[in-house]
């Protein structure tokens, strides 16, 4: 009995040991960086449930997607190697003249009659007359889709009459009897008496001491008598005898309209033309008779770009020399009585 007695002690010692153990280790468990010490594969490190945190740990690669989006983004960066395409995009080519036959079904929304000294119908129109042309019906029609036909100078009316064209811009001189059988612009520009010389010549309004050669019909002849001051007067028949006569110097200076001298020597940096001014001839852009909503469409539009500089601009790109009338003064000009 007295070793019984002993035992109980004992016993209730280790009971006691038991569960303060039991109690420090459970304890434990609950200090996240302390449960991974265990190594005994007691039950009290089993328990660290917060072990299985570790899947957040996985959650960078799932925000590693997001670190692709760059690449997602990198297109953009190849944008610009599209952006000469929208150089190719705009009209402008279609608004590239172009010259057509009278039998040609073409699909232009506008037909310009021209030709003449100032216009060249070739492969591509050019010229100042062209040039008007297209800078009127771009500010009213808009329109890319013109073409430009070669008319001969007998045709331009009936042309209209027959609409074959709806504008003829090739040198028209506004007259009285034409007035009748077509409606006219305001000028833009304005032919007359010219002379044409050597550049070493010197060329003066008054031809002072120079022998001339002209035209010998017409009224040329008088009116260089009335209004300047030249030495001789030789009278040929016609420009290109005009332009032989002044080569071969039996002249020193050659007198004829303007536009025929800058269609001939226009180019020719060794002569000179000089505007003189004398029996002034209004060119018009002529339209079909009693076209007036049209014709008075072109009358703004041309004194839009006398205003805006545009007329100068074009006068001075074509011709190479700066206007020699003021264009504010064309308006004034009224068709000649002939």
């Amino acid at each position: 009995m007295v070793v019984l007695g002993a035992a109980i002690p004992i016993l209730i010692g280790l009971a006691v040991y038991v569960l303060v153990a039991d109690d420090g280790e459970t304890a434990t468990t609950t200090d996240d960086t302390t449960a991974p010490t265990p190594s005994d594969g007691s039950p009290g490190a089993t328990t660290a449930a917060p072990a299985p945190t570790a899947p957040p740990a996985t959650a960078p690669p799932a925000t590693a997607p997001p670190a692709t989006s760059p690449p997602a983004t990198a297109p953009p960066t190849t944008a610009p190697t599209t952006e000469p395409t929208p150089t190719t995009l705009p009209p402008e080519p279609t608004r590239e003249p172009v010259s057509v036959s009278p039998g040609d079904p073409n699909e232009c929304e506008y037909t310009v009659g021209t030709g003449g000294p100032l216009a060249d119908i070739g492969e591509r129109a050019t010229g100042f007359d062209i040039a008007i042309a297209r800078e009127l019906i771009d500010r009213v029609w808009d329109s890319r889709a013109v073409c430009y036909l070669d008319i001969a100078t007998a045709d331009r009316f009936p042309a209209l009459a027959e609409r074959r064209v709806q504008l003829v811009v090739r040198s028209v001189i506004a007259t009285t009897s034409r007035d009748e059988v077509a409606d006219f612009s305001q000028p833009y520009l304005v032919n007359g008496l010219a002379v044409a010389a050597e550049v070493s010549t010197g060329l003066t309004p008054d031809l002072s001491g120079l022998t001339v050669g002209a035209l010998g019909s017409g009224s040329d002849p008088d009116l260089l008598f009335d209004n300047t001051d030249f030495r001789r007067l030789r009278e040929y028949g016609s420009v290109d005898a005009l332009v032989t006569a002044l080569r071969n110097r039996e002249v020193d200076a050659i007198a004829a309209n303007w536009t025929a001298l800058q269609q001939e020597y226009g180019d020719n940096a060794n002569i000179e033309i000089l505007f003189l001014g004398l029996r002034p001839e209004p060119i018009v852009v002529a339209v079909r008779e009693g076209a007036e909503a049209r014709r008075g469409a072109l009358d703004e539009a041309l004194a839009a770009m006398i205003a805006d500089g545009t007329w100068a601009e074009i006068f001075t790109a074509e011709f190479g020399i700066e206007p020699f009338v003021d264009p504010a003064t064309l308006a004034t000009y009224e068709p000649i009585d002939r």
